[in-house]
């Protein structure tokens, strides 16, 4: 598991080969079924959307009760789902999983920075920030977790830092500071870089329909390389604010 989430998001074909290899390896031992087991494999590389960490699903699906359908959904009735191949699949129930939008950051949440700009109306084109922390033009805002922070392992390695830096910023105020804001300069740098990165990675390859991106193609919810990497972009004071 360790050698798959490394291989994720890294461009070295030996790694992610290796790592895919297992994939499959495990794959053949859960799935009896070889028609269940052709329908499971994915069409995109590893690390092309979010992979499953269980020791159970695919067990369960392996089980003789259970049908994997892959035609199209063509419509639902009463007491039926109707794919494309035109057979009516009976159900006592349907499990409709839709999601969440992981891309809405701060949704359904409404901030206003300077001169009334409404900040959904600044990410529109998909979310940005200075380490997922402060977005130019919003004095005073520090958020967690925000756009380009989803990281492979413990979202806590971000979190932590994140909040040291906020701590750092309101350490500030009691030396007479009235607003702390990040520069546009600093945020465009930093996040062309981040994407530039990003760019030699599955995630910026458009491999697989995830939601890695904006409707625009930018990833908005990934960070780019290791997790160590994401500590020393942390400013360790509020200087460069």
């Amino acid at each position: 598991e360790e050698q798959i989430e490394r291989a994720m998001g890294q461009i070295d074909k030996g790694l992610r080969d290796q790592g895919t290899q297992m994939a499959l390896g495990y794959m053949a031992s859960q799935i009896t079924d070889p028609d269940k087991r052709e329908k499971l494999l994915p069409d995109f590389p590893l690390g092309g959307k979010r992979p499953i960490g269980s020791d159970t699903f695919l067990k369960a699906l392996d089980r003789s009760n259970v049908e994997i359908v892959t035609a199209p959904i063509a419509r639902i009735s009463a007491d039926a789902v109707h794919t494309g191949d035109g057979v009516a699949h009976r159900v006592d129930a349907i499990v409709y999983g839709t999601g969440f939008a992981t891309s809405q950051y701060l949704a359904p949440m409404r901030i206003f920075g300077r001169d009334g700009r409404e900040l959904h109306d600044v990410w529109r084109d998909g979310a940005e920030a200075y380490a997922g922390v402060n977005v130019a033009g919003f004095p005073n805002f520090f958020m967690v977790y925000g756009p380009n922070t989803n990281v492979q392992g413990s979202v806590l390695a971000v979190i932590e830092p994140q909040v040291d830096y906020i701590l750092k910023c309101l350490e500030a105020y009691k030396t007479g500071a009235r607003t702390i804001e990040i520069k546009p300069e600093v945020q465009q740098a930093f996040n062309a870089q981040l994407q530039a990165d990003l760019g030699g990675t599955i995630f910026g390859m458009h491999t697989a329909h995830n939601y890695y991106s904006a409707a625009n193609g930018r990833i908005v919810t990934q960070w780019p390389g290791p997790l160590t990497g994401y500590v020393p972009v942390m400013p360790r004071s509020p200087a460069v604010v």
